[in-house]
């Protein structure tokens, strides 16, 4: 486990080079390492997945790419933690996962939680996975499915669209609406 990439790799992380040698140097030890890796900062674009901090090639030479986010209750020292596969080369992509960590009385309990149910670790769901959790409550319109899921009414659109074509849900002419799976109507 490497904590973390900057320290390891040491000044110039923008620097291709820098990338290149970490990862030469990494494959003569010829085992799989977990690397915690600093992110870019996402300015303006809250709903984007983050990369890496430093040059495209920390990302580009990896095999998979897991980016966690987290969220504070307010009020409480609870928590939350979401587990977002970006990239795989040796394997699909793995649906999000998210757990709650709650702290009382001297202990830690810990649970799955459904991502979509946390606003700030929901940030991290793609665009059509924002458009089917935003379904689960109900039909609704382009634009209060857009403001719902905080995107423009134009690209909203389309996810919509292409989940239509895939099945997953139904254009109405009073809005978007979950298609009814054969489990869910027996």
């Amino acid at each position: 486990m490497i904590d973390s990439l900057g320290p390891a790799c040491g000044t110039e992380l923008e620097n291709a080079g820098t990338a290149i040698n970490f990862f030469a140097a990494l494959r003569i030890l010829r085992v799989s390492p977990l690397i915690i890796a600093h992110v870019t900062k996402n300015e303006g674009r809250e709903n984007a997945p983050c990369s890496v901090f430093g040059s495209s090639f920390f990302s580009n030479l990896t095999r998979a790419i897991w980016e966690v986010r987290a969220s504070r209750w307010p009020g409480t020292s609870d928590r939350g933690v979401s587990l977002h596969h970006r990239k795989g080369n040796n394997s699909r992509l793995y649906p999000p996962v998210a757990f709650h960590f709650g702290f009382a009385n001297g202990g830690i309990q810990v649970r799955r939680q459904d991502v979509s149910t946390d606003a700030q670790l929901a940030s991290g769901l793609s665009q059509p996975d924002r458009v089917l959790a935003a379904l689960k409550h109900g039909k609704l319109s382009t634009g209060d499915l857009a403001t719902e899921i905080d995107a423009p009414e134009d690209s909203t659109r389309k996810a919509a669209g292409r989940l239509e074509k895939r099945g997953l849900i139904r254009k109405f002419p009073d809005g978007w609406a979950l298609v009814a799976r054969e489990s869910e109507t027996e």
